[in-house]
Order: structure tokens, then C-alpha cells, then sequence
């Protein structure tokens, strides 16, 4: 969906021109959960490895689940272009709307960063499924700490950059519901934190084989909420409050 700029005789502003950030968040979405579909016990009898399981088990998943392993990363390598699309569109439209505060800085570097991450690991999922690879555990092994990283700490730091970073200024001038711009705090909080998995990968919540997972799918839900202004349900209404604050 494209906002075309617009201008009457009455001296209104044009709206904002470029994608719909809520279309893109979708569009993200989407591609991530497929990439998660591959490998899960929905499609296969063998759960996705924790890096931190025997070594055995790391290579005789990688041996049988190779095909779908390089679906999976075909996947979420797609859902790393629109991430970055994501943020280089919401910061535009803050800029729109008259935001110069640093956070808008800090969004885009920290959206261009989670995208990089996203590729990275998705490259190196897709490596470790090609023939032969699995045949070196200690290759397979050292490959997987590397996505696990990539798409973990590296990922769900980034992405709580990017969230902080929209929902800080979005807050402040009201663009989005004080709830949500707390939630957008409370996220990228979260999501330094993440960054500790480094220090103790195998103690407490970190030790499970999807506590980072589970805050990134926590913020993937956070960008499709930031990027329609809604819980999900009322993109129109979230399209109508925009032209409403761009012809103010």
C-alpha cells in the first residue's frame, strides 16, 4: 500500500509518501513464521537443536532435516529485507511528523543491524544444511553457536534498538497510545538484556533452548503493532489516524 502525497486548495500538508509500514510489518511476519514452520514438530518429528545439546544430537538433525533446514533459511533470509524496509520506513515517517530526536537515529541503526543479523543467521543455517558439513561435528557445531548468536543476543538486541527507538519519540508526540510507546520501552530493555545469554548461555532462562526465540517473537509481534499504530485488528483505523495528524 503507497500514500500518495496530496494537496488541496485549502494549504494542507501532503501525507507522507512511501510504503505502509503496517503492510511491510505483514509482510515480515509472515515470512518469519513460515520460516519457523520447517522446524517445528509441525512438519518433522525432530525438534530444531539447542547449540547447547550433545553434539550427537546437533549432527544427526542437521544429517536428516538438511531439506528442511535450507527452506527455513530460504524463509527468514526474505523476512531480513523487509525488517530493514521496516525501519528506514518508520524513521522516514517520524521524520515526517517532525521528530528530531536521537531515538530516530537509534531506530534505523538498530532495524538495519537486525536485518544484518537476520541474513547472517539464515546464511549460516543455510551452510550448515549443505552435504558434507554435518559430517565435521566440530564444524557443525561451531556453525551452530554462530546462528545461534546471529538470530539470538545479536538479533533481539538490534531489534529492541529499532522498538525503543520508534516507540520513545512516537510516545512523546503522541503518535502512539502511552501504552504502547511503554511497551516499546519495556521491549528494548528486554532485548539488551538478551545480550547477557553471552555471559551465562547456560543458566536459567537462557539455558532454554527458545528463551531468546521467545522474546523475538515478542517483538515481532511489537513491529506489526508499532507499524499499524494498533494491537493488529484495526489497521483502518490506524490508516485514518495517520491522514488525520498528516493534515493537521
Amino acid at each position: 500500500m503507497i500514500n500518495l502525497s496530496r494537496s488541496d486548495s485549502a494549504g494542507t500538508d501532503p501525507l507522507h509518501v512511501g510504503p505502509h509500514p503496517g503492510f511491510i510489518a505483514l509482510v515480515f511476519t509472515a515470512l518469519f513464521f513460515a520460516s519457523l514452520l520447517p522446524i517445528t514438530l509441525l512438519a518433522s518429528n525432530m525438534h530444531f537443536p539447542s547449540p547447547f545439546q550433545p553434539p550427537g544430537e546437533i549432527v544427526a538433525y542437521f544429517k536428516a532435516e538438511s531439506s528442511r533446514v535450507v527452506l527455513s533459511a530460504f524463509l527468514q533470509f526474505g523476512a531480513a529485507v523487509p525488517l530493514g524496509l521496516y525501519a528506514a520506513t518508520m524513521t522516514s515517517r517520524l521524520a515526517f511528523h517532525g521528530a528530531k530526536k536521537t531515538g530516530v537515529s537509534i531506530a534505523l541503526f538498530g532495524g538495519f543491524a537486525a536485518s544484518c543479523f537476520t541474513a547472517l543467521c539464515a546464511l549460516t543455517l543455510w551452510t550448515l544444511a549443505q552435504p558434507g558439513i554435518a559430517d565435521d561435528a566440530a564444524l557443525t557445531r561451531a556453525l551452530h553457536y554462530l546462528s545461534f548468536t546471529y538470530g539470538g543476543p545479536g538479533y533481539a538486541s538490534s531489534l529492541g534498538l529499532l522498538i525503543a527507538g520508534i516507540a520513545i519519540p512516537a510516545g512523546v508526540m503522541g503518535l502512539l497510545p502511552k501504552w504502547l510507546a511503554w511497551s516499546g520501552v519495556a521491549l528494548g530493555i528486554a532485548g539488551q538484556l538478551s545480550a547477557l545469554s553471552l555471559l551465562y548461555p547456560k543458566r536459567g532462562l537462557f539455558r532454554a533452548p527458545d528463551a531468546v526465540p521467545r522474546l523475538c517473537l515478542a517483538d515481532r509481534r511489537r513491529v506489526h503493532a508499532v507499524g499499524t499504530g494498533t494491537t493488529g485488528d484495526d489497521t483502518q483505523a490506524a490508516v485514518d489516524r495517520e491522514h488525520a495528524l498528516a493534515n493537521a
